[in-house]
């Protein structure tokens, strides 16, 4: 099974949150798939409404940090490992191109 994961590297989470927002309430902002994460996340699946409608003061950053990894690589292995233990056997890593050498350049060992 593939998971995309959106990864925002940064030392400061607060920056990094305001990057990372916009692809969380993308994200939520499709009918049904919106509504879908919500409720199985135990959230208010009427937050994805409120979000086609312009309307984001309930996105929290706590939503954004459980859609988006924000921080250093190894919050993102972090992220990977959890999901392999879901069954994801494909991440798919979402980030600026920009980043991709810092992320390469860094062990990874998904075994």
């Amino acid at each position: 099974m593939a998971c995309s994961i959106t990864y925002i590297p940064t030392t400061d989470v607060k920056e990094g949150l305001k990057v990372a927002t916009p692809f969380a309430q993308r994200y939520l902002s499709f009918p049904i798939i919106g509504e879908t994460l919500l409720e199985k996340s135990g959230l208010d699946p009427q937050i994805a409404s409120e979000i086609r409608k312009g309307r984001l003061e309930r996105v929290t950053s706590d939503i954004v940090e459980a859609m988006v990894v924000v921080g250093k690589p190894d919050k993102l292995f972090e992220r990977i490992h959890a999901f392999e233990k879901l069954g994801v056997s494909v991440p798919i890593i979402g980030t600026d191109p920009s980043y991709l050498d810092q992320l390469l350049s860094v062990k990874l060992d998904l075994s």
